[in-house]
């Protein structure tokens, strides 16, 4: 966590997905739009950003360890 550079900074809430390829392709059929692409996060997982047809950001995020999670 880190502080606001500008207060017109959002608040993003993040998603656990299984796969962030799979729910990309689908988000995007929907009307969704990825404002940061499938982003590796090296032994963490992956991530990306997008915005809804409304215009809200949200996170996505899959992690390396989703298997042992289930």
């Amino acid at each position: 966590m880190t502080k606001r550079v500008d207060h017109s900074q959002q608040v993003t809430n993040y998603v656990l997905m299984e796969s962030v390829d799979d729910f990309s392709k689908k988000a995007e059929k929907l009307g969704g739009k990825f404002i940061v692409p499938r982003t590796p996060l090296p032994k963490m997982g992956a991530f990306a950003v997008a915005l809804d047809p409304e215009g809200n950001a949200y996170g996505i995020y899959e992690s390396s360890q989703t298997a042992s999670i289930r």
